[in-house]
């Protein structure tokens, strides 16, 4: 009977464990999306990027459309240090969808 006990405790545990992680992984992409739309310059490509990662694990597809829209800004504003972590982001999207096809001319290492 203390087993089953146990049991239940340690699955409603992680379950409130889960929500708890969940929520605050929300709160904080809400609260990126607000500096979002005042942010300018490196700062808005940063907060891009930190979309984008913490878009990862949620949505792929919303991880890249952020990754994107760092790489453009960072192209239009010629900051080469992020464009750099765009295309990380974006070739993290990638991995994170199981696309794993090199682009043409090269090879992968064994």
């Amino acid at each position: 009977m203390i087993g089953k006990s146990g049991s239940f405790i340690t699955i409603v545990f992680l379950i409130a464990l889960t929500s708890f992680i969940g929520f605050g992984q929300n709160s904080m992409i809400d609260s990126l999306e607000t500096r979002l739309s005042v942010a300018e310059g490196e700062d808005r490509i940063k907060t891009l990027i930190l979309l984008s990662y913490n878009h990862l694990r949620i949505s792929v597809e919303k991880s890249l459309e952020f990754s994107q829209m760092a790489l453009e800004y960072s192209k239009k504003t010629g900051n080469t240090r992020k464009l750099a972590r765009a295309y990380l982001m974006i070739g993290s999207g990638y991995n994170e969808k199981g696309n794993t096809v090199m682009p043409s001319g090269t090879s992968r290492r064994r």
